[in-house]
């Protein structure tokens, strides 16, 4: 029987010297091969008939309101502009009235 000296490994065996093992980053934390994908994303919640007929439900409120300002505000405005209008003429009445009162005060003095 023949003694078998024992055979070791080469000092830089993990460095890849060409014996088909991948190329380690020795200064790397983790090694590039065991670095896992990132996660995909989340994928958002589904929707339900219930949340979709609900937001259209409130976009149909929310139309509505604005449409029945809208036409309040409208209403209003036609009626302020009805309403100016007569305050203008009541104006002119009395200014139209005064002066005839000044003129005939003017040319009728009391003694």
């Amino acid at each position: 029987m023949v003694a078998k000296e024992p055979v070791s490994a080469p000092a830089d065996a993990s460095a890849g010297d060409g014996d088909g093992s991948p190329e380690r980053n020795r200064l790397a934390i983790v090694p590039s091969e065991e670095i896992p994908p990132p996660p995909p994303p989340p994928l958002p919640p589904p929707l339900s008939v219930e949340s979709t007929r609900r937001e259209e439900v409130e976009t149909k409120i929310s139309t509505w309101e604005e449409e029945e300002v809208s036409r309040i505000m409208n209403r209003f405005q036609r009626q302020k502009a009805i309403i100016d209008g007569w305050e203008g003429e009541q104006v002119e009445k009395a200014s139209a009235c005064l002066k005839k009162l000044e003129v005939i005060k003017y040319l009728n003095p009391d003694p």
